[in-house]
């Protein structure tokens, strides 16, 4: 009907390579898409089998023969850093390899190679993404694979990463390692020709768009009888360049993977280790999760491994729902992201650095300007934190937990990482009144860690023990003089913590009040370095009812404010039975001290005045209690 031979296999690619939709050749090492030409007795075939001839009456089947020789392939020198053993953060070199090739690759230099800290890791994928095999040292620290392929021809894909969380660097070279040396330059030079004996009415076919430096390595093919003993090798041959012309833009992927991309990967079941589960979204035209898409933001804690994923089996299955999502730390900056990991949805590992935990926003989005939709789950592959419970408490007036605060002891030994936190969204979301003050004191009373707002108006503190294994407080508080409330709990990593009851140091003799006293007389003390009542204190213990109304001073004038010439600093703390702080005060008689407070409840209980000197000066007093 005057058609050209492409026009009458418009659009029609045939079938495409494995583990490929955008490509059914390959030429040269690369992959390309071409349209079928039709043949005459045979129909729409690749203009590579379209050069067959027919042969009357019966025609010779038409079969496809991948060149055997390997070229060799050397990969661009690669420097990485904490690829968890090429896992993530990796280098990629792929390269087309057909069955029966002995291949060898390595990386064995002399001066990358040695014994050191240049500790390569590596492993070998094949076309369908499946990892075939890996090394880890072979030549001293670098490595060397050595595997004979299988199967189709297709592109493979090593991964070039270091051991564990290390850096290192190196340049691979891949070669075949049944061949004593390579093809020589010279050998495939010649650009190859087709000589076509029968029938005398079929042209010449000439690959006219397949680039000249490519077809230098294309072996020569001669059809030499009509009736051949054997196929021949036959030569890539594009379609008419008019037609490749009007081939529709298909965006198509690089042939380098992603980071942290292994395409047969799954998540892993980690049970109650879920940090965060994303809202569904839906996405479109994301420019592969750098517009338009949907953010997802969570916390880790440092030095924790975690795996974010939607391997669902409907969604993923669907190659039209092409993921892409990106993962940024709490700077913004890119840490890693994922195209294809579980088919066409998205699925990455990533290693916390070391230190206080820290919040990402993981960037849900989609392959190129495709549409897709997806649910991410986070989880932590680390193993789960010890956790601890303070009791719930209320408090007023603490001054920011430096007074009337409640404590929470725990013991814990250097190098366990600390989370302590309430961030309840009943007692922390904006809009409720309910302003907490926490502190962090060790085993001296100094204060090693503090928080104000860190979850809207609520608390959190993130930090590492250091030193000998010790008591640690934690003062439950409020800011300023405001009223407050919560329930703290407190996460280990690293090591394990062990609640505390809260117990009184440096006691001294407890006169008992009786609950009608009229007064009480503590010993006379002498102490330094209290840090206004907080270590090296003094205790003096007594019985109080409700109703009574106690009146606790030392404003003796010898003592106040001056004691044998030295300024006298005091300052004094009371508890209750369960040690929370109900009362402190430091200047009431001059630099002396005195607290006047009503009991309230409905039970007896015993009380401590824990005496001290303001900061850390030395001071001495006697106080006195009576029943106003």
């Amino acid at each position: 009907n005057g058609n050209e031979n492409a026009d009458a296999c418009a659009w029609n690619w045939g079938t495409l390579l494995p583990g490929s939709v955008n490509a059914n050749i390959v030429v040269g090492n690369k992959n390309f898409l071409v349209q079928q030409n039709w043949q005459p007795g045979v129909g729409c075939v690749l203009a590579t089998q379209a050069i067959v001839p027919v042969i009357a009456p019966t025609p010779s089947p038409t079969v496809y023969v991948p060149p055997t020789t390997f070229v060799p392939v050397t990969c661009a020198a690669y420097s990485a850093s904490n690829t968890a053993s090429a896992t993530q953060n990796y280098a990629t070199c792929t390269f087309t390899a057909c069955a029966g090739v002995s291949l060898r690759i390595a990386d064995c230099d002399a001066a990358r190679c040695p014994s050191g800290s240049n500790d390569q890791y590596i492993r070998l994928y094949d076309g369908s993404g499946a990892e075939v095999t890996s090394n880890d040292d072979s030549c001293n620290l670098c490595s060397t694979i050595t595997y004979t392929t299988t199967g189709i021809c297709q592109v493979y894909t090593l991964y070039e990463g270091c051991f564990g969380s290390t850096s290192c660097n190196g340049a691979f070279k891949i070669t075949d390692a049944s061949v004593s040396s390579p093809p020589s330059p010279a050998a495939l030079t010649a650009a190859p020709s087709v000589v076509i004996k029968s029938p005398s009415t079929l042209p010449t076919l000439i690959p006219s768009a397949v680039p000249t430096t490519r077809l230098s390595a294309v072996p020569t093919l001669t059809v030499k009888s009509s009736t051949p003993t054997a196929l021949p090798t036959l030569i890539p041959t594009a379609v008419p360049t008019a037609r490749l012309s009007a081939l529709p833009t298909i965006a198509t992927k690089s042939s380098t993977l992603s980071p942290s991309k292994t395409t047969t990967a799954s998540p892993t079941s980690t049970g109650s280790n879920v940090i965060k589960v994303c809202a569904p979204y839906t996405a479109t035209a994301t420019n592969s999760a750098q517009v338009n898409y949907v953010d997802c933001t969570f916390s880790a804690n440092g030095g924790i491994v975690i795996q974010i994923s939607d391997c669902d089996a409907i969604r993923c299955g669907v190659t039209t729902n092409d993921q892409y999502i990106r993962l940024l730390n709490s700077a913004g900056t890119l840490v890693t992201f994922n195209d294809d990991s579980c088919q066409r949805c998205s699925l990455l590992t990533y290693t916390v650095p070391p230190g206080a935990m820290q919040t990402f926003t993981l960037r849900q989005g989609c392959f190129s300007v495709s549409t897709c939709s997806g649910t991410f789950k986070v989880i932590s592959l680390s193993p789960l934190p010890m956790v601890i419970s303070c009791p719930a408490y209320t408090a007023t007036n603490t001054y920011s937990a430096t007074a009337n605060y409640v404590p929470c002891s725990f013991t814990a030994c250097a190098g366990v990482n600390l989370v302590i936190s309430d961030c309840d969204p009943s007692r922390c979301s904006s809009g409720v009144s309910n302003d907490q003050y926490i502190r962090l004191a060790n085993a001296a009373g100094y204060d090693v860690a503090l928080s104000d707002d860190s979850c809207s108006r609520c608390s959190k503190i993130s930090y590492t023990t250091t030193g000998a294994c010790q008591t640690y407080t934690l003062k439950q508080g409020c800011y300023s003089s405001a009223s407050c409330y919560g329930t703290f709990n407190i996460a280990a990593t690293g090591g394990s913590i062990t609640r505390m009851a809260n117990t009184n140091r440096n006691p001294a003799p407890n006169p008992v009040l009786s609950t009608d006293f009229s007064k009480v007389t503590c010993p006379f003390y002498s102490t330094t370095l209290t840090k206004s009542a907080t270590r090296n204190t003094v205790e003096c213990k007594f019985s109080a009812c409700p109703g009574n109304t106690l009146y606790i001073r030392d404003c003796d004038g010898s003592r106040c404010p001056n004691y044998q010439g030295v300024a006298n600093d005091q300052f004094i703390r009371l508890l209750n039975s369960t040690d929370d702080v109900v009362a402190t005060n430091d200047n009431s008689c001059g630099t002396c001290s005195a607290i006047t407070l009503t009991i309230q409840g409905s039970v007896c209980q015993t009380f401590t005045l824990v005496q001290g000197c303001k900061g850390n000066t030395a001071c001495v007093g006697a106080f006195t209690i009576t029943n106003v």
